[in-house]
């Protein structure tokens, strides 16, 4: 387990000590989300330990540090952003399926970008090559699109007004479009025909 697998654990604990230790009193409006969060975070640590191929490319310390903080943050902001009103069984059922729909996609899209990172052997360098077929198909990064549709889902299911989670969510629609902006723009310098036909994250639009 590399020092970046290690780190996830933590926040972990973190999660199950905010959704275990949380008042009776707590709203099942917050509870759901905060089990969805934690499920999405426990999910991602799966995906580092067995999924991934990393390259040996270095993260910042910027990021790195904005990723510590943004997932310390996470909880907290979860348990302070109680949605105005009781959630349903209906707006519940809706949003848990849209949810598991968007985990199930992202986690898809991860096997098969790490699919074609072939692990690196003695004295060879693992050739990653673009992806294709499936979202791949319309754009170059569904998993970044669907990282923040995950966001934008819990928000909705917390209200459409301003809340602590409300930073969180503009945070991540941020990162990720810019992460995906830059991956796109690395896709046309690095193979041309890929980017012609492909939007970096919404179909025909962006």
């Amino acid at each position: 387990m590399s020092p970046s697998d290690r780190k996830c654990i933590p926040y972990l604990l973190f999660f199950n000590l905010a959704f275990f230790a949380a008042p009776p009193e707590t709203a099942l409006g917050t509870l759901i989300p905060l089990l969805v969060c934690l499920l999405h975070v426990t999910r991602r640590f799966y995906e580092c330990l067995f999924v991934h191929v990393f390259s040996d490319s270095k993260m910042s310390v910027v990021h790195y540090l904005a990723g510590h903080f943004f997932y310390l943050s996470l909880p907290v902001c979860l348990v302070s952003s109680e949605p105005s009103t009781d959630r349903g069984f209906a707006s519940s059922s809706v949003f848990l399926s849209v949810v598991i729909l968007l985990e199930t996609g992202q986690h898809l899209a991860m096997k098969q970008l790490a699919s074609l990172r072939p692990v690196e052997s003695k004295g060879t360098k693992a050739r990653y090559l673009p992806p294709t077929g499936s979202a791949f198909s319309y754009v170059t990064c569904p998993h970044f699109a669907m990282e923040i549709a995950f966001y934008i889902t819990v928000h909705f299911y917390l209200g459409l007004r301003f809340v602590p989670f409300s930073a969180l969510a503009m945070f991540v629609l941020v990162n990720q479009f810019c992460a995906a902006r830059k991956n796109y723009q690395w896709y046309g310098e690095h193979f041309s025909a890929y980017t012609k036909h492909r939007t970096s994250l919404i179909p025909f639009i962006l």
